[in-house]
């Protein structure tokens, strides 16, 4: 949906995009489109590996980097859904998608060692 944003210099509302480049970026990504992922990996990796690290604990922190590459992978299998949020929602969506893949990397982890 876009949002109606004031314009000074003609004094009238003129619509704003519903998706920022952030978000077009992520829909593309969710979608694998090979140069969005990469795209999404240079522009976020950095703090995509930092919310990873701090998912995984302490204990398994140096498998951050590994869950970014599953993403990777993830999105170019088409294995993740559809980003379809609204505007300057695909930073946390990502975070979101993040943090469940390291999570369940703990718990996939946790199942070999039990075995």
């Amino acid at each position: 949906r876009a949002l109606a944003m004031f314009d000074l210099r003609t004094s009238r509302a003129r619509e704003r995009p519903a998706f920022d480049e952030e978000d077009l970026l992520v829909r593309l990504a969710t979608r694998g489109d090979r140069d969005a992922i990469a795209d999404l990996v240079i522009r976020f990796g950095p703090m995509l590996v930092e919310e990873a690290r701090v998912a995984l604990g302490k204990k398994r922190e140096h498998r951050a980097e590994d869950v970014v590459q599953d993403l990777a992978e993830a999105l170019l299998r088409g294995k993740v859904e559809d980003f379809v949020g609204g505007r300057s929602d695909g930073l946390p969506f990502l975070r979101r998608t993040i943090r469940g893949l390291a999570q369940f990397t703990r718990r996939r982890r946790r199942a070999l060692v039990a075995r």
